[in-house]
């Protein structure tokens, strides 16, 4: 009965002690681990990260790969590192990991998705963990190219802003760039090139290099000033360039040609309202100054001198269908048509009129002149300052008498005789005595008038 008891008392106090010991291990334990930690024992530490799929891939910049990042993470014995945390930091092409820390599943695969950068290259991805003392490891690393994207954008890029003399080339050829829409530059696109104001582009078109650059050489065309050159590619905003084209040096005379003054409708005894303009220039169309110009067909012609040259504005006499021409010895001729419609009486026209005057006694009293306008046999529009004059003409046998007045105390009566020569310009002379209030004789003297 004894022996009973005390076999089941010591039973009791070895399934205690097993307690409590099972207590102190776990407790233990649990000191190990930190108390509370996601850790794995010793035995499941990571050891291994293997790349298992989605390294080495190429896609466009700013996508995401088709695959995604696979690793496995194993341990010191092969096994799989469950739970174990992995990250992904990239290092190189400015790309973005979906997930940047991924713990392992059961099996011990990680997984994530990749997205490029947008520069166009070579772009990497770090595998790192840190272990348990905090020390940081990398583990490898996963490779991607990235490549340009369509192109989407046409710049000025080099060649922009110069000057040369009209009809020559740049001293530097131009250049336009083609890059995706991160600027990326794009290979193999074909760049066209346009030349404005009669220029050239030594090649209409040229295929952009692996920097994206395509260029020619520009010819400027003839305008002085700014010119222009247009770049385009397909589906795409084109670019301008611009020049300065600056004026040759004249060279020797090659051509003349008519500006101004042809086909002119004027009344008879009148002037030109547009005097005839040639202008004289050399191969590139500029203007030759101090070329001797003769134009003929009207009178007895003129001289004009410089590369852009003018008709004397002269009265034209003869009613009817005139033809002045222009010429340059060696260069060639224009022509100028004028049409000269007949007006009122012969003598009809603007004069200027010459006075001598004199006393009864013979005492010379001087001498003056005036414009005067011989229209319908009355004068008119005197510009000497002394006021308008008027009166009338009256022809007879060959004989005119003419007679104006200006103001109220000064009257002149002409007598003499005037003519026409072969060009209708018309002259006359004669005598004349001027009635003034303060003369009571008057004063006589002579007179003579040529039409202008």
């Amino acid at each position: 009965m004894n022996d009973m008891a005390t076999k089941r008392g010591f039973s009791r106090w070895s399934e205690g002690l097993a307690w409590l010991l099972s207590l102190f291990m776990l407790g233990s334990l649990l000191t190990a681990c930190g108390g509370g930690c996601d850790c794995e024992p010793d035995g499941l530490d990571l050891a291994t990260v293997e790349i298992v799929d989605g390294n080495a891939q190429t896609g466009p910049v700013g996508q995401p790969l088709t695959k995604a990042l696979v690793v496995r993470l194993l341990t010191s014995s092969g096994t799989p590192a469950t739970g174990q945390t992995l990250s992904f930091a990239v290092v190189g092409g400015g790309g973005s990991a979906f997930a940047r820390t991924v713990a392992a599943d059961s099996a011990g695969y990680a997984r994530t998705q990749w997205t490029l950068g947008t520069v166009a290259g070579p772009q990497r991805i770090e595998l790192r963990s840190v272990g348990r003392d905090g020390t940081p490891n990398v583990w490898g690393s996963m490779d991607a190219t990235a490549t340009r994207g369509p192109p989407a954008m046409l710049t000025v890029a080099a060649g922009d802003g110069q000057s040369a003399e009209q009809m020559q080339p740049l001293a530097n050829p131009i250049g336009a760039k083609v890059t995706d829409r991160y600027g990326n530059p794009c290979e193999g696109v074909t760049v066209a090139f346009a030349a404005g104001s009669g220029g050239s582009a030594a090649s209409s078109t040229a295929t952009s290099d692996t920097e994206g650059m395509a260029g020619t050489q520009w010819t400027l065309g003839l305008p002085i000033g700014q010119q222009t050159l247009e770049a385009s590619v397909p589906g795409l905003s084109s670019v301008s360039f611009a020049a300065t084209a600056t004026r040759a040096p004249s060279g020797p005379p090659v051509a003349i040609s008519k500006v101004a003054g042809d086909q002119q409708i004027i009344r008879q005894h009148t002037q030109m309202s547009l005097a005839m303009n040639v202008r004289v220039t050399d191969r590139l169309g500029n203007g030759v100054d101090g070329i001797p110009v003769t134009f003929s067909g009207y009178g007895n012609g003129w001289t004009a001198f410089g590369g852009f040259s003018g008709a004397p504005e002269s009265y034209w006499h003869v009613a009817g269908e005139h033809t002045v021409s222009a010429s340059v010895e060696g260069i060639g001729t224009v022509s100028f048509n004028v049409t000269v419609v007949p007006w009122g009486e012969p003598f009809d026209g603007f004069y200027l009129i010459q006075f001598t005057y004199y006393s009864r006694t013979g005492l010379s009293m001087g001498s003056y002149s005036s414009r005067l306008l011989l229209s319908n046999n009355d004068w008119s529009s005197s510009d000497d300052g002394t006021g308008s004059w008027n009166g009338f003409v009256q022809p007879a046998d060959g004989a005119t008498t003419l007679s104006y007045q200006v103001k109220p105390n000064w009257r002149d009566e002409l007598t003499g005789v005037m003519s026409l020569n072969a060009y209708g310009r018309a002259v006359g002379s004669g005598t004349f005595i001027s009635y003034d209030l303060d003369v009571p004789n008057g004063v006589v003297g002579t007179w003579s008038a040529t039409r202008f």
